[in-house]
């Protein structure tokens, strides 16, 4: 359970929206200052803070209207991009050491330390360029900054639940849309889709955590796996990207055909593994779900009165 990304059990919903924005913001504000500290999490915990906030306004977004959200999921991405970069060359290096653990049969070891010391000298000089002019972090808490207000200003005037209704139900929509498109179509692409949908719908499901929280819990173990191996396939393509299009010294180009081979190898694993469970998460339809959720949440919202009574 992310810390304080859930509305509490007798919170109104449109002040447990608003203190869920407030608190990723000053979370994000707090990694932002920290990076120039030369360490790669408050990279991934800004990047992290910036996913959740957007996935809220998907929630809300019948309630802030199109215009609104759209503006504001656009600056969210925007400043989360000024880290793209970063987290792109930390990921590489990631699925390079694992490949090394898990990968059967081992890739060429000289491939492999060519590629880890390519990836290591371009981390390592982009972090020491945020130490060194600290620039970059001082911008991102100024993003931060000037969006400190927003929660206060968000137009939250539905009834309870009917505020998220419609953005759960259209998140679930997307998704099984998504789950659909990758399924007859298995491309990059629309892997890629799915992958976000289903990150939204894992939000949600944190979000919403009190409407049942034995249901909850075993909800969000299942949505954060899928989005795990999503984010896992996702990563293994963007890497096979980067060695197509730039080619390395020291790799060669039969090592790196192999290689290619066995990253593919191992997407297709991952998106079988991925489709059998994007199955079961959207075995209903939208207005099924969303209903379910709804129903859930007002018993749960009106257990302490039926007791007292």
């Amino acid at each position: 359970m992310q810390r304080g990304y859930f509305i509490r059990k007798n919170e109104p919903v449109p002040d447990g929206i608003r203190r869920i924005m407030a608190y990723q913001l000053k979370v994000a504000s707090y990694h932002a200052e920290k990076m120039a500290e030369h360490s790669d999490r408050p990279v991934h915990e800004f990047r992290k803070c910036m996913k959740r906030i957007r996935s809220l306004l998907r929630l809300v977004r019948n309630e802030t209207g199109y215009c609104q959200y759209r503006t504001l999921n656009a600056t969210f991405r925007d400043i989360s991009r000024k880290l793209s970069t970063l987290r792109d060359l930390y990921v590489f290096r990631s699925l390079l050491q694992e490949m090394k653990q898990e990968a059967s049969p081992l890739p060429d070891p000289s491939v492999l330390q060519a590629l880890d010391r390519h990836f290591r000298t371009l981390y390592g000089e982009a972090m020491a360029k945020i130490s060194e002019n600290r620039a970059l972090p001082a911008e991102l808490k100024q993003d931060i900054g000037r969006l400190e207000t927003l929660p206060g200003e968000l137009k939250l005037a539905g009834q309870e639940f009917l505020i998220v209704k419609d953005g759960l139900q259209r998140i679930y929509r997307s998704g099984r849309k998504a789950f659909f498109y990758a399924r007859e179509f298995p491309s990059t692409e629309n892997f890629h889709s799915l992958r976000k949908r289903v990150k939204d719908l894992w939000h949600a499901s944190l979000i919403l955590y009190h409407a049942w929280p034995d249901m909850m819990i075993l909800m969000n173990h299942v949505l954060k796996q899928a989005s795990d191996e999503l984010g896992k396939e996702h990563d293994l393509a963007m890497l096979q990207s980067c060695l197509d299009e730039n080619p390395i010294p020291g790799t060669g180009h039969a090592r790196l055909r192999k290689l290619n081979r066995q990253i593919m190898s191992r997407r297709s694993r991952l998106q079988s593994s991925i489709l059998e469970q994007a199955a079961r998460i959207y075995t209903e339809t939208p207005s099924v779900f969303a209903s379910r959720m709804q129903t859930y949440w007002e018993i749960t919202r009106n257990e302490p009165d039926r007791l007292s009574g």
